[in-house]
């Protein structure tokens, strides 16, 4: 348990040399909620298999193990009935002190059986498998092409390669300056897209896992403690019930049927209330963050007032002047790729590559010799490989990708 809480923690621990590629939003799914996901498995799987998760009453003692198997196994019910508003509700019984259980009328009320709760491990871990899955995704989009651009500039401070490291970043930029990092930046916010369809799909899952309860189970919980007369029933003891029935049938010895009644304590969803009350407000925080993030991220997308300040936000690495015509020059991707290096690197080492690259720029568009930038659409556009700083120059290597595709 306590290996499985340390391999937990290394998901959410903050690695002071990771390059980020990603933010603070992006980070919640991916570190935090999966690490809550798996962090609840443990504890309930923790009280399944070291506590007793069900423990069942007949004839006024502790029933059989076989009966009290039998009804962890198949199944329990509480008994419910509607009140004057039609909202439904455990049944107060005259022959018993628990709410949903007492002697049960098929014409006025009605059973809802309770099934979930030995899956509640595994739909725990599922879910945070399924929060991690964008990031993976975007993993894959990203191919560690910042890393790789880097050249370790984002770890090491002091380097005296430092100048050549800052050139090869400007060459690249420059060498595949134009639409062919469009990828880059649209890859990045499909994976937001994905996290937020992730959140909301866990949402609807857990509503039709708990039988239609778990969509309002927060907001019905706190109308209930603030004393909301809208809300008569505790909605912490509908979704999870403590006490429940079981009805278990067998032979007798002379073969009459006999139904033997059980009430059941169910301990194990005193700790699940909680569980699923916490990841009910969670979730809901995380799907409004995540919105919100991705009307951000499609402001900027459009906007290139909002792309120019978010580039002064590294610092004050040029005059304005420069930094609007380098916005304006450079499309969608190529400033997404840039903010991205300037996330990684300080102030100084930005501003070395932002002055330079706008330099390159400048020069090529003043001889003529640069012309429109080509389309990854174009029949013309060279291939698009990831470069590798060990093996060439960059301006060298589009040079060779745009003759081999010449050739074909």
């Amino acid at each position: 348990m306590i290996g499985l809480i340390g391999s937990l923690a290394g998901l959410i621990k903050i690695h002071n040399s990771k390059t980020l590629v990603d933010d603070a939003v992006f980070r919640l799914h991916y570190r935090w909620t999966t690490s809550l996901c798996f962090l609840a498995c443990a504890l309930v799987a923790a009280s399944d298999m070291f506590g007793e998760p069900i423990q069942c009453l007949m004839n006024g003692g502790e029933a059989p193990k076989p009966y009290t198997t039998f009804c962890w196994v198949s199944s329990t019910f509480t008994i419910n009935t509607s009140n004057a508003d039609g909202e439904s509700g455990h049944y107060e019984s005259y022959g018993s002190n628990y709410s949903g259980t007492g002697k049960y009328d098929s014409k006025t009320h009605e059973k809802r059986i309770h099934t979930y709760y030995q899956w509640v491990p595994f739909v725990l871990f599922a879910l945070g498998a399924l929060f991690y899955l964008p990031h993976l995704i975007w993993k894959e989009i990203e191919g560690k092409k910042v890393e790789c651009l880097l050249q370790g500039l984002s770890v090491i401070s002091m380097d005296d390669a430092a100048p050549a490291k800052k050139m090869n970043i400007v060459k690249y930029l420059f060498a595949s300056h134009g639409r062919l990092n469009n990828r880059y930046a649209y890859g990045y916010f499909f994976s937001h897209v994905l996290n937020l369809v992730v959140v909301v799909s866990a949402m609807f899952i857990l509503e039709s896992f708990f039988g239609g309860v778990f969509l309002d189970y927060g907001s019905k919980t706190v109308r209930y403690l603030n004393g909301h007369a809208d809300v008569a029933h505790n909605p912490l003891i509908f979704a999870f019930p403590r006490v429940a029935k079981c009805h278990f049938r067998m032979y007798g010895p002379s073969g009459s049927l006999e139904n033997h009644d059980l009430m059941c304590l169910l301990p194990q969803n005193i700790i699940n209330e909680k569980i699923f009350l916490f990841i009910w407000f969670w979730l809901l925080i995380l799907t409004t963050a995540t919105a919100m993030q991705i009307v951000y991220i499609a402001a900027i997308f459009l906007s290139p007032f909002l792309r120019l300040k978010l580039l002064e936000t590294y610092g004050r690495v040029m005059s304005d002047a420069q930094l609007e015509d380098l916005v304006h020059r450079t499309y969608l991707g190529d400033w997404f790729l840039l903010r991205t290096l300037g996330k990684n690197v300080d102030a100084l080492t930005f501003k070395d590559i932002m002055q330079e690259l706008v330099k390159m720029i400048a020069a090529h568009s003043s001889s003529g010799s640069r012309g429109e930038p080509v389309t990854m659409f174009s029949p013309h556009a060279p291939s698009y490989r990831h470069f590798n700083i060990d093996e060439e120059d960059p301006l060298e290597h589009k040079r060779r990708m745009e003759e081999e595709d010449t050739r074909v």
